[in-house]
């Protein structure tokens, strides 16, 4: 990189198209609205725009937390959904290699606790009545 040229852009200013390296070039894009990083001289993103189909009530939700205040834009909305997504996959990874993993190992090692599939039959159709009556009265 030349020692000349500064090694980052003040906010709000814009990237050449590619191919262009001249500071009078026309912008593609303002970096105050695009998250980037300097590597090697070059501003690279942080961030992947993409283009989505929802189903209408998906959508419809997704514009009513916008319009509410609860969110600042569709992307926001967006990106904390998948950050819940990403919480519940990894409770669930943990759950199986330490609750579901142990009692497997534990089960390996005494099969004699192991409890047969017509006595799991049974205990489900009790649950199963037990519920349904319930919710009859």
């Amino acid at each position: 990189m030349d020692a000349s040229r500064p090694s980052h852009r003040p906010s709000g200013s814009a990237l050449p198209l590619r191919g262009q390296a001249d500071e009078n070039s026309e912008p593609l894009f303002p970096l105050d609205r695009i998250e980037s990083y300097l590597v090697i001289g070059r501003f690279m993103r942080t961030t992947k725009q993409l283009s989505i189909t929802l189903p209408n009530h998906m959508a419809d939700a997704l514009k009513n937390r916008v319009s509410s205040g609860a969110y600042a834009s569709e992307s926001e909305v967006v990106r904390d959904g998948l950050r819940a997504l990403f919480a519940q996959e990894e409770a669930i990874e943990r759950w199986l290699s330490a609750e579901v993993s142990a009692s497997y190992d534990a089960l390996r090692a005494d099969p004699s606790l192991a409890i047969s599939s017509a006595d799991v039959r049974a205990q489900l159709s009790t649950l199963h009545e037990k519920e349904s009556a319930t919710q009859q009265t």
